[in-house]
């Protein structure tokens, strides 16, 4: 009775209490509230989409040592380490070394680096041990966030201040190069609440001429309640990184500078307003021979939103937002003014029955506008079953470097053949991708046991890709290969997932779930063909007894084939076999005089089974992906609580 009571305490104020027991246990997926599948908090067996929720707890005690390592668990989601501190997430497909097509956000703000609209994940500002959840919305969802959100969106959701009530300091290493510190602090003053986390961490690559990496970020926010329902949030931070990265066909790079963030969150009864700054400022060495190119962009951001309570079965949420892209380099330089309108609409036509329509206009400069309409029917025949239809459509404008890039480089090749001149120019007449989707779902509480199957059906058109080289032959010393991005065809994909939660008495819990995906017709010629793997199985036990706390994963991942990215032929495939990936944790909170002490250790690849995710690059300029060979890593780490 006294741990109901602890846990129904704990629920109702929204707090994690660091050092008390059950933490690993105490969220309660079918109470809780999601955030990112409309634009009004809902339980998530209610919710209008298919989300899935990683609690930071999951997180810790799954043994992952990244954000991405952490969304593995998750059916329908793909997850590819590329080298040491970089990797790639995608979701239903279309999974490649630089993804444009899944929006991650941070605590609803973008993450993305503007110029090539994909996350470089260890660069976001946020620590593993300040992660709250993590909500994977799957399936298109441009409705609500416009563009990016073609395959789903992935929300990193922090710790709040007064969950905190206090901090901690971590420190840890391993293999191979592993070095790590956290600091994290959180609580409330008398007229405020605020939050500070710093991080350093460095690794060395799984192979020793490739590129391991450097990261360092400092970011703190503040809230002022300014009167009954209204308060103001201001946060900030800024991330330093050296870390080596895949561009696919265009080969490596190391990735040197910085990213800063400003935001102002402002929120009164049921208006909110945000604005927010994000800052890259990058050099690109041992990309290019001839020079390293420097990146500086820039996105500035405005929203405004109004919830409209239009009876007692009925809410309507409206919203305008306001954007600028800027970019300036040796290679592109642009900017982009963009702006949009949106609404969504809840219904509660019946006692099970409900309707959720949305809608949203988004304009950019060079491809025009677009409408992503949206629907979705939630009934609940029972308490604790769900049934959802969903059909709509999103879309993904071109990036700055599709439209306007413009590079050209000499590669010089062995003696006696002719040298290689590339030169990749953008393309302003691109047509913005749109996807037409449809989706059967089904979630169910059957007591101790939940589980969810998701059916899914999907078209993608006017799909960007780069072009097939034209080649120039009237130089014997140069062989000339001119490239840029055009539309090609339709993408087609139909798949699902399935899978099971369970608790097993106190302290116990287990999951198991299995991923099928296929895609055919005209891919971008960066994703796996057919869209493999085709198929994806996960397992894993979490426990906590006492004082020590555990965790096992397990994840099958079927072999993959992709283009070598050959120049001057385009297309020439190579498969990457399958393999089994093992993670593992195990941590210990020392009672007593020693409370709010934990060790803890970390296993990656606990069965050293060694494998590419991506092609290796054989000629990083020419052909491969400069994919890693990706090993085993170990590490641990001592963690204070105060």
């Amino acid at each position: 009775m006294r741990r109901l009571c602890l846990l129904a305490l704990c629920a109702l104020q929204t707090t994690t209490c660091w050092s008390q027991e059950g933490d690993l246990f105490e969220f309660f997926r079918e109470e809780a509230k999601v955030i990112s599948a409309s634009r009004r908090p809902q339980p998530l067996y209610r919710a209008p989409a298919t989300v899935y929720v990683v609690t930071g707890e999951e997180l810790m005690a799954s043994g992952a040592q990244t954000l991405w390592d952490g969304l593995r668990r998750v059916p329908g989601v793909d997850v590819i380490d590329i080298r040491s501190l970089y990797g790639g997430v995608s979701i239903r497909g279309l999974a490649k070394p630089l993804n444009n097509r899944t929006l991650v956000l941070l605590d609803g703000r973008t993450i993305l680096d503007g110029y090539v609209d994909s996350p470089s994940w260890e660069t976001a500002p946020v620590l593993l041990e300040d992660v709250e959840r993590i909500e994977v919305v799957e399936g298109p969802i441009s409705a609500l966030y416009g563009a990016n959100a073609i395959n789903g969106v992935i929300n990193i959701i922090t710790r709040k201040p007064e969950q905190l009530q206090g901090g901690l300091i971590s420190a840890g290493g391993g293999e191979p190069g592993e070095r790590k510190v956290s600091l994290l602090y959180g609580g409330r003053g008398r007229k405020m609440e605020y939050k500070v986390g710093a991080g350093w961490r460095t690794a060395d690559p799984f192979e020793k001429e490739r590129i391991g990496g450097e990261v360092a970020k400092l970011y703190g926010s503040v809230a002022y309640p300014l009167g009954e329902r209204e308060e103001l949030q201001l946060s900030g931070g800024a991330v330093q990184s050296d870390i080596g990265t895949s561009l696919g066909g265009l080969g490596q790079a190391r990735v040197d500078g910085q990213r800063l963030f400003a935001r102002a969150d402002y929120t009164r009864a049921n208006t909110r307003v945000r604005l927010f700054w994000n800052q890259v400022e990058v050099e690109l060495r041992e990309l290019l021979q001839s020079e390293e190119p420097e990146i500086h962009q820039n996105t500035y951001d405005a929203s405004l939103e109004q919830t409209l309570v239009l009876g007692r079965d009925h809410d309507l949420v409206v919203g305008v937002s306001l954007r600028r892209n800027e970019i300036n380099s040796t290679i592109v330089s642009a900017t982009h003014d963009l702006w949009s309108l949106y609404g969504e609409d809840e219904w509660r036509f019946a006692r099970r029955w409900t309707l959720w329509s949305s809608g949203r206009l988004d304009r950019h400069p060079l491809s025009g506008m677009v409408l992503s309409p949206r629907l979705s029917l939630v009934f609940v025949p029972r308490d604790r079953h769900t049934v959802r239809l969903s059909t709509g459509s999103s879309f993904r404008n071109p990036t700055q470097i599709e439209n306007h890039i413009d590079v050209t480089e000499l590669i010089r090749t062995p003696e006696g053949l002719p040298d290689l001149g590339a030169r990749v120019q953008g393309n302003e007449e691109l047509d913005p991708e749109l996807i037409f989707f449809s989706e059967a779902a089904h979630n169910a509480q059957l007591g101790r046991l939940r589980t969810t199957l998701a059916l899914f059906h999907y078209r993608l058109r006017s799909v960007v890709s780069l072009s097939p080289p034209i080649i120039d032959l009237s130089d014997p010393d140069v062989l000339q290969a001119q490239i840029t991005f055009v539309n090609t065809g339709e993408t087609r994909a139909w798949g699902g997932e399935v899978g099971i939660e369970w608790t097993w008495g106190s302290g116990l819990t287990g999951f198991a779930n299995y991923a099928y995906q296929r895609l055919s017709g005209d891919l971008d010629g960066q994703i796996a063909r057919g869209g493999r793997p085709h198929h994806k199985f996960n397992g894993g036990l979490q426990v906590e007894r006492g004082n020590l706390v555990g965790g096992l994963s397990f994840h099958r991942v079927g072999e993959t084939i992709w283009n070598e990215n050959r120049i001057p032929r385009k297309n020439s495939w190579r498969k990457v076999d399958g393999y089994t990936l093992v993670n593992g944790h195990l941590s210990y909170r020392f009672p007593g005089r020693w409370s709010g002490l934990e060790l803890g250790l970390d296993a990656f690849n606990l069965l050293d089974d060694d494998h590419y995710d991506i092609l290796p690059g054989e000629n990083d300029l020419v052909r491969g992906q400069s994919g890693e060979r990706i090993g085993a890593r170990r590490t641990a780490r001592l963690t204070y609580r105060f």
